[in-house]
């Protein structure tokens, strides 16, 4: 049987319909679509509407969370205006570099992070880093273990002798891998602005500083700026990860 990577399971991984979310789960949501249409994912207007009505009922505000929120299936057509305008009013719209190469490896990060933790599909996201990616990159090595996985995954037999879910489990280690890789201040630093910047586009409240502080993946950013050569952590980064500058610039994490 072969492993199908359809693009779908990329989007199957936030919770149903049905699931109960908090405020701060509806939140997620609405970034992680803002999210996956930034990097040029095409997102249905049913699932603008429904993340907007879901954000609703869990108590998120916005002058136009209602309107969207309320949208007929012959209005559809208007769901991704007023899903940007929810966005805008919500400070949470997602703008990926402008760089084309640097979009892309922003992109690769943001995969290959929802593969290490679990919330996307190993086949599927490794499909999308060989078919959307890795070609507008060249190829290039830091992606090899990764596309190697998704050629696994998508053309995996049961002759083969290897069980799917250790190709499976082979690809969140290649993920992990390259997560923890990146090789220069400047990636880590998109990549804290693409994972992060929302955070920081508004003055900190409590919240959004606590959930900096809680994400491992912040504190694995801060450390590898850190331990950088090319200098220390930006002041705004690190008071909201809370950490400290040492005597000599340094950051204590």
């Amino acid at each position: 049987m072969a492993a199908s990577a359809d693009v779908q399971a990329f989007s199957s991984q936030m919770p149903t319909e049905k699931t109960w979310m908090t405020r701060d789960d509806a939140l997620d949501r609405l970034r992680h679509i803002a999210r996956e249409r930034a990097f040029g994912r095409h997102v249905g207007s049913d699932r603008l509407i429904q993340a907007g009505l879901d954000a609703l009922i869990a108590g998120v505000e916005s002058p136009s969370l209602a309107m969207l929120a309320g949208l007929l299936r012959s209005e559809e057509p208007e769901a991704p205006a007023l899903f940007d305008q929810v966005l805008e009013e919500l400070g949470l719209l997602s703008q990926p570099p402008a760089d084309p190469r640097a979009a892309k490896w922003a992109m690769a990060y943001w995969i290959a992070g929802q593969i290490a933790d679990g919330s996307l599909d190993p086949a599927a996201g490794t499909h999308l880093i060989w078919a959307d990616i890795a070609y507008d990159l060249g190829y290039p090595e830091e992606l090899e273990s990764l596309v190697h996985c998704a050629h696994n995954l998508d053309g995996w037999e049961q002759s083969w002798g290897v069980s799917f879910e250790e190709l499976s489990r082979e690809a969140i280690e290649a993920a992990k891998q390259f997560l923890n890789k990146l090789p220069t201040v400047e990636n880590w630093q998109l990549v804290f602005a693409t994972e992060f910047g929302h955070l920081l586009s508004e003055p900190l409240t409590q919240h959004a500083s606590q959930k900096l502080s809680q994400n491992p993946r912040a504190g694995v950013v801060c450390r590898r700026l850190r331990e950088s050569p090319r200098g220390p952590v930006p002041w705004s980064m690190s008071m909201s990860l809370g950490v400290t500058h040492g005597p000599a610039g340094g950051l204590r994490v």
